[in-house]
Formats: C-alpha cells, structure tokens, sequence
C-alpha cells in the first residue's frame, strides 16, 4: 500500500471525520501524523510547499531535457533518473547502516574502556554476547551470594536498540529468585521483569546508557554495604 495515495487519503478523508469530537487524544494523535505526512518530511503537500514544487519540477525538466509536448520521451527519461536515484538512495541508506552500526560499537569501545576502570574488580569481558547479532557489556556481581550481570546490550545496530539492566548473561547458569534486596534494586532503577536472561531491564539511548548502567551498578554496591 501506498502511504501518499492510499493511507494519507484514508486517515484524513475517513478515520479523522470517524473520531468522537469528545475524543481528543485521539483526534489530537490522527491530525498529528496527518500534518507530518503532509509536511517536508513525507510528501510535501502543505499549500505553502506548492509553490516551491512547482519550481522544482521546473528545474528538473530543464535539467533533464524533458518537454511537456513529448510525454512519452519524457516519462523515458524520468524513468531512467528514477532508477539511477533508486540506486544512489539504496547505497546511501546501506552506508548509513554500516555508520551507524560503528558509530553504535564505538560507544561500546568506549564503555568497556569506562567500566574497566571505573568497576575494574567487577568487568568481566566480552563473556555476555548470546549470539552475532548482540552486543552487549557490563560485570558481575553478587546479592545474596547469588551472581548476576549489569549490562548494556543492543540487538539492534540500525536502530539503535539500546537498552540495559539486571540479567544471568552468563553469570549464572540459572535464573534465580528474586530476592527482596535485588527486587529493591530493579525497583529504585525502574526496571521491569522480563524474560528467562532478565531480571529487569529498560530502554534507553546511546548518550545515557553509560550513566544509567554506573547508576545501577552504583546502586547495587550501596544495597550490599547495607546488608553487610
């Protein structure tokens, strides 16, 4: 399906007049996506796009050669600039996967080099990495004489998927119960249960991810002073 010819139409023409007057969040919701797509970033549709539209189909005609009385030449050379379009976008958007995903593990270059020295007792390597396609860091630590793992992970690159959090990765064979010093742990650090690797975890960015983890890991130190 078409985003510009067939989505667009139907939310603006059939769902936004279908939305209870009474139901403003999500009548605030539709006429916000509405107004993106028809903006700079979609399709420039806005009344006040039209004008520099018009002028920017002017330039391309006069670039390319194309004639308004010759359609069929015409459409034969803008087809042949699609393609070669086409193909520069795809490259572009390949070269911004293979930048992002380095610009992803320099931060985890980083982020090791940190943790070794801000919790040198405690960083265990790479040992957490479940398969290819994770990249993860973090230590060990123990609650209860139970071991677990601090980590920031991404399964991700293009995203970037970024979260972090309490799990076994590697630091226990098992996943054990959640005792109540570590549950107050999760719970001071907002961290929700999830599956058989998770004790708690939550998303986070690339620019926060190192303080939330030292956070953590800090937080987790403090808990075990006090059991002592």
């Amino acid at each position: 399906m078409s985003y510009r010819d067939e989505i667009y139409p139907w939310l603006k023409n059939k769902i936004l007049s279908a939305i209870d007057e009474k139901n403003i969040y999500l009548r605030s919701a539709v006429e916000q996506y509405i107004d993106h797509l028809e903006g700079e970033k979609m399709f420039s549709l806005r009344t006040i796009n039209k004008k520099m539209n018009m002028n920017l189909q002017k330039f391309i005609k006069k670039e390319l050669g194309s004639q308004d009385d010759k359609p069929e030449e015409a459409i034969e050379i803008l087809f042949e600039k699609e393609t070669e379009l086409n193909s520069a976008i795809s490259q572009i958007q390949q070269l911004k996967s293979k930048y992002q995903k380095q610009n992803v593990m320099n931060y985890f270059e980083n982020w090791e080099k940190s943790l070794q020295i801000d919790f040198p007792a405690k960083f265990v390597g790479d040992k957490f990495k479940l398969n290819k396609d994770t990249i993860n860091v973090g230590v060990i630590f123990s609650i209860e004489n139970q071991n677990f793992a601090a980590i920031i992970e991404c399964n991700d690159c293009s995203k970037p998927n970024i979260y972090f959090g309490v799990g076994r990765h590697f630091a226990s064979e098992i996943k054990h119960q959640t005792s109540e010093a570590l549950q107050k742990t999760l719970n001071d650090n907002d961290l929700k249960k999830s599956d058989d690797f998770w004790y708690g975890w939550k998303y986070t960015s690339l620019e926060n991810a190192y303080m939330r983890l030292k956070t953590l890991i800090e937080s987790i130190e403090r808990q075990n002073k006090e059991q002592e």
